[in-house]
C-alpha cells in the first residue's frame, strides 16, 4: 500500500511532466502552426532553442546533414504570459513544464498538471496525425519535481537522508559544495522505473544560505500495451512515496501533512 500525501503547503517550486515517443523526423515547426493559433490565449510566447539530446544514448539527431536530409526540429516552448507555465515539443517529446512561486498554496496538485498534459497531448497528436498521417508511439515518461528545502544546508539534509534523520547535521561542518546523488531502480506492475534523486546547493542569492534544493526525477519505460496515463500515474507514485520517506516528521508538519492511504 503506498502513500497518498496532501500538503496545504508543499516545497514544490518546479514540476516537468514529459512525454517521449518514437522520434518523427519530418516534425517541422511548421506542423505546430493550427496549435500555436488554438493554445495562443493560454500560452501566447513562442520560442526556440537547439534540440536537446535523445532519452537515451542514441546519436544527436544532427551530426551532419546532407542536401535530402530535413532540417532539425528545434526544441519549442510555447508559454504563458507570466512566465510560469510552458508547454515545450520537439520531435521526440512532449512535455509540461511549471515553475511556482515561493508564495503558499501556488501548488495546484499533480491531478491538475497530469489533466493539462494529457489534454494538450491528444490535441499535439491530432495534429500530427492530420498533418503527416501519423500517429505517435509513446516510449517513455519522464516526471521530475524540483524542491526548495528551508532550514537545511545540503551537506546537514544529506546527512538527514542517509542516516534515516538519525543525524541531521553533516559532522563535517559547513562546507564551500555539497550534494548528494541517489539512484533506485523498482517495478511497478509493468512498469520499469529509474528514480534519481539528487541535493544541491540553491545557487540562488535570494534564497536563505541554510537551504538546499531537493531534486527526484522518474522515468518510467513503457511498452505498446501501455496507457500513457497509467505510466505516468505510476512513475508520479514511486517518486511520491520516496519522497515521504526520505523527509521527516518536522519537514512534513511545516508543509501541512495530511497522510491518507490508498
Amino acid at each position: 500500500m503506498s502513500i497518498d500525501p496532501r500538503f496545504e503547503e508543499p516545497p514544490v517550486r518546479e514540476v516537468g511532466l514529459t512525454i517521449f515517443f518514437d522520434r518523427v523526423p519530418t516534425l517541422q515547426s511548421i506542423n505546430l502552426a493550427k496549435l500555436r493559433v488554438s493554445w495562443a490565449n493560454d500560452y501566447p510566447k513562442v520560442s526556440e532553442v537547439p534540440p536537446r539530446p535523445p532519452l537515451r544514448g542514441e546519436r544527436a539527431f544532427a551530426e551532419y546533414l546532407s542536401s535530402d536530409s530535413f532540417w532539425p526540429m528545434p526544441f519549442i516552448a510555447f508559454t504563458s504570459t507570466r512566465g510560469d507555465r510552458a508547454i515545450q515539443i520537439q520531435s521526440d517529446r512532449f512535455g509540461i513544464a511549471w515553475r511556482f512561486d515561493h508564495a503558499p498554496k501556488m501548488y495546484p496538485g499533480y491531478e491538475e498538471l497530469s489533466r493539462e498534459l494529457l489534454t494538450r497531448f491528444a490535441e499535439f497528436r491530432e495534429a500530427i496525425a492530420s498533418e503527416l498521417e501519423q500517429d505517435l508511439e509513446p516510449t517513455d515518461i519522464d516526471v521530475e519535481y524540483t524542491n526548495l528545502i528551508d532550514g537545511y544546508r545540503p551537506e546537514d539534509f544529506a546527512a538527514g537522508v542517509l542516516t534515516n534523520w538519525a543525524n541531521s547535521q553533516a559532522l563535517c561542518g559547513p562546507a564551500d559544495l555539497a550534494g548528494l546523488r541517489l539512484h533506485f531502480c523498482s517495478n511497478v506492475g509493468n512498469s520499469e522505473i529509474a528514480l534519481t534523486i539528487s541535493i544541491n546547493p540553491t545557487f540562488d542569492e535570494q534564497s536563505d544560505a541554510s537551504s538546499c534544493v531537493f531534486e527526484l526525477n522518474a522515468t518510467a519505460k513503457m511498452s505498446p500495451s501501455d496507457e500513457v496515463e497509467g505510466t505516468m500515474r505510476a512513475a508520479h507514485g514511486v517518486l511520491v512515496d520516496r519522497f515521504v520517506e526520505l523527509t521527516n516528521d518536522s519537514l512534513r508538519a511545516g508543509w501541512g501533512w495530511n497522510n491518507e492511504r490508498r
